[in-house]
């Protein structure tokens, strides 16, 4: 499988991930709630679309190798992001809207940081591990 495509998305991941984390501050909250939550928007479709790769095309593939080693991570990187996706998409629905962000600027900028570091780890996972072996 190629995985080029794969890691061009992780590529537009972290290019928002950095530009959310740059207005993480109490004093930015306020003027750039608007534009934090048209980010996450973003980074959510962003992250569908790479889910929806990684579970129509690269998991299955995965699963099906002859290779033991390649099924038991395939079954095992699927069940984690699973896990990882419910997360941050119960945290999108928390704060997609701008007046979600202000209500509590300490908490979002907590929470982001947080799923963000999830999805931070996540990420080099599968750019270190798992693309290496299917590359």
């Amino acid at each position: 499988m190629n995985v080029d495509h794969l890691k061009h998305q992780h590529d537009g991941i972290y290019q928002l991930i950095e530009e959310i984390e740059a207005n993480l501050n109490s004093a930015k909250i306020e003027s750039e709630a608007f534009n934090l939550s048209l980010k996450l928007g973003q980074l959510s479709g962003k992250l569908t679309m790479h889910l929806r790769s990684e579970d129509d095309y690269l998991y299955p593939s995965l699963k099906n190798s002859s290779d033991q080693q390649h099924r038991e991570i395939g079954i095992r990187f699927s069940q984690e992001m699973s896990g990882i996706a419910d997360r941050f998409f119960a945290y999108k629905s928390q704060y997609l809207a701008a007046s979600k962000i202000k209500e509590n600027p300490d908490k979002f900028i907590q929470d982001t940081k947080a799923i963000f570091d999830i999805l931070m780890k996540r990420l080099r996972t599968e750019d270190k591990s798992l693309y290496a072996i299917i590359s």
